[in-house]
């Protein structure tokens, strides 16, 4: 409306321009979002993403009157929408990422949000970074940092070979280890791991800190159907878990999570070794082994002031803390 230049709602910028309203801003510029839906892209490119900075704090669902932050309110939910449904209806051909992130820390802010209809499907393998984080990749590999801070977020809808809600890619040196509070994932999936978030820190560090998160009807072909944590290669992936719950999730092994410390070649090396606390594992299921949390090559689940459902654990996918 108005001058369309975004200094204020009756000149706000239109709805296509989000990612320019964005990248235009300077450290400690905030980006206030209305209501609504917002694509990735207009045309039919499924390369095209939304991508945070450094310093520039993105806040949505407001109703377009507010002028102070505290006025904003999350009565009807999150209700800004981040979608990457272009092209046919249906996600068959839409943008691989809804958002990707890359050379961003903590001061790169997402609140209030939903991140939906992502479908990172390039390669059935998961080699090409368009297989990876359907709705947000966190892109450190090799020697890179990438640790956005994500809150009040629902993550839904967002398929991928791994990470189908978030990947964060800290393989070979990097550093992929974003601040996740007051977020819900739901009914996202992942044809090899790590239905809700995959934490790939292979020979690198990828350990986010998650706290009063939800993964409910998060799905896995093969392993983690809530969220996968790999350390192998003398890497680490090992977040940190507070006052969460994983309910109803499922994978052939590792319903709700898996921690792997196995190398690519042969052997086990550096830590997978995830820390819950005051957090419920209840309901999520497995077709092989380790409906709660399935551990490969010596991992931990160190889990402490926690309800967790062992009946169907056997060892070595046992709790390692004090219970």
């Amino acid at each position: 409306a108005g001058l369309m230049n975004g200094t204020s709602w009756a000149n706000a910028f239109p709805g296509g321009s989000l990612q320019s309203a964005i990248t235009s801003s300077i450290a400690g510029d905030e980006v206030w979002v209305m209501t609504g839906t917002y694509f990735t892209t207009a045309t039919n490119n499924r390369n095209i993403y939304f991508s945070m900075v450094n310093g520039v704090s993105v806040y949505g669902s407001f109703n377009g009157t507010e002028t102070l932050l505290t006025q904003r309110v999350f009565t009807c939910g999150f209700t800004s929408v981040l979608s990457a449904e272009i092209g046919l209806p249906g996600i068959a051909d839409n943008s691989y990422h809804v958002i990707s992130n890359s050379s961003v820390n903590n001061t790169a802010i997402l609140d209030g949000f939903i991140i939906r209809d992502g479908h990172a499907n390039f390669d059935l393998l998961g080699n090409d970074s368009r297989s990876l984080g359907g709705g947000m990749l966190n892109n450190a590999a090799n020697g890179g940092v990438c640790s956005p801070t994500i809150r009040n977020c629902l993550f839904t809808n967002n398929t991928s070979v791994f990470g189908g809600g978030i990947f964060n890619h800290g393989q070979n040196g990097g550093n992929a280890n974003p601040i996740v509070t007051n977020c819900i994932f739901i009914q996202n999936t992942a044809t090899g791991g790590g239905g809700g978030i995959d934490n790939f820190g292979y020979n690198g560090n990828a350990s986010p800190v998650i706290t009063n998160a939800v993964f409910y009807n998060n799905t896995a072909t093969d392993r983690a159907g809530a969220m996968y944590c790999w350390g192998g290669g003398n890497g680490n992936a090992s977040p940190t878990i507070l006052n969460s719950v994983f309910i109803n999730n499922s994978s052939f092994d590792g319903g709700g999570i898996v921690a792997d410390r196995s190398n690519f070649a042969a052997g086990n090396s550096g830590t997978a070794n995830p820390t819950i606390r005051n957090s419920i594992f209840w309901g999520n299921t497995a077709g092989g082994t380790g409906p709660q949390f399935f551990l490969i090559g010596g991992a931990g689940f160190a889990a402490t002031y926690s309800a967790i459902d062992i009946s169907n654990q056997n060892p070595p996918h046992a709790i390692t803390g004090p219970g």
